[in-house]
């Protein structure tokens, strides 16, 4: 059976068959604010020190698997 981008689907696949469990990622919330040093950011070297911390914060959230809520 060819699917619409032409790609051929395996025959032993029925349509409505559905997933015998399915899986959510966990959840973890950052807050952004926290991430900051200071409660205004008034240089680029604040807004680098700033886009630095919650970059890892998140690569880090991501590498084990879970997925972001950003508060």
């Amino acid at each position: 059976m060819l699917t619409k981008a032409g790609a051929k689907e395996p025959d032993n696949v029925n349509v409505n068959d559905k997933p015998s469990q399915s899986y959510v990622k966990p959840r973890r919330v950052i807050q952004a604010a926290a991430l900051t040093p200071k409660p205004y950011l008034e240089t680029q070297d604040d807004i680098d020190a700033y886009l630095d911390k919650l970059r890892e914060a998140l690569e880090q959230i991501i590498a084990v698997g879970d997925r972001i809520e950003v508060r």
